[in-house]
């Protein structure tokens, strides 16, 4: 077979020589040349037999047409099939290709004999490099979908979330927010290897976005209202429970 996987076709030199044959003697010519190309040597064995079952012939009607390309564009020497003007292709594409290839070599080994003179400490910091995507791709490798039971890590009280919450937030609406923040994640798919810090910017966002609305003055819910709000989510976690369990999302 070609290490060439593809050839420089000229309309003017393949396409005008076959204009006057028929759409499936130009067929037959082209899956020649196809066939040719991908066989040893760019050439095929003097066998009508092998080229028509290569050509897919399907009667002798077509094995007829196939020969009579063959004898107009082939010539035979040593017992195989050749095409004049793909053949110089091949030639001069196998030369260029081989010249490149070795010059690549040439260069490749020059560029790591001088690397290696002037710069020995690159192999140290690759190395090292390389071990710190190492451990990237072992944390991502511990990533996963949040669980519809999530339930996060009680806050420090000694934090700025923490504080926030307790100025900001009643348990109820706490609660809420938790409810939003997992069908959230659940419906985007979201892929995390800590939800509980993804909680805490959740409800400093909540937070934050609530002051500014609100002038900054206190924005808690009154009981009343958070009531029904609490009756709300109970009603949508059943919902996107029942959901989860009909697409297979749980088992």
């Amino acid at each position: 077979m070609s290490s060439l996987p593809w050839f420089s076709y000229y309309v003017k030199d393949f396409g005008y020589a076959v204009a006057h044959l028929t759409a499936e003697e130009e067929g037959y010519y082209h899956r020649l040349l196809r066939l040719t190309w991908t066989t040893s040597q760019c050439s095929l064995p003097a066998d009508i037999t092998w080229i028509s079952r290569k050509c897919l012939c399907r009667s002798d009607a077509d094995i007829q047409i196939l020969t009579s390309v063959l004898d107009e564009f082939f010539h035979i020497k040593n017992k195989r099939y050749y095409n004049k003007r793909l053949h110089e292709e091949w030639v001069e594409g196998t030369a260029k290709h081989k010249s490149r290839v070795e010059a690549g070599k040439r260069g490749g080994l020059a560029k790591a004999l001088k690397t290696n003179k002037t710069k020995p400490s690159n192999a140290k910091a690759k190395a090292k490099h390389g071990s710190t995507n190492h451990n990237h791709n072992h944390n991502n490798n511990n990533s996963s979908y949040i669980n519809i039971d999530f339930r996060p890590n009680e806050l420090n009280k000694r934090t700025k979330t923490a504080a926030l919450v307790s100025k900001h937030m009643t348990a109820e609406e706490l609660e809420l927010q938790l409810e939003k923040f997992i069908a959230y994640h659940t419906e985007k798919r979201t892929l995390s290897n800590d939800f509980n810090k993804q909680y805490r910017a959740w409800l400093q966002n909540n937070i934050q976005w609530k002051l500014e609305k609100g002038d900054n003055i206190n924005v808690k819910y009154n009981t009343n209202t958070l009531k029904e709000i609490s009756d709300q989510r109970r009603n949508r976690r059943g919902a996107l429970l029942e959901q989860l369990k009909s697409t297979g999302g749980l088992a």
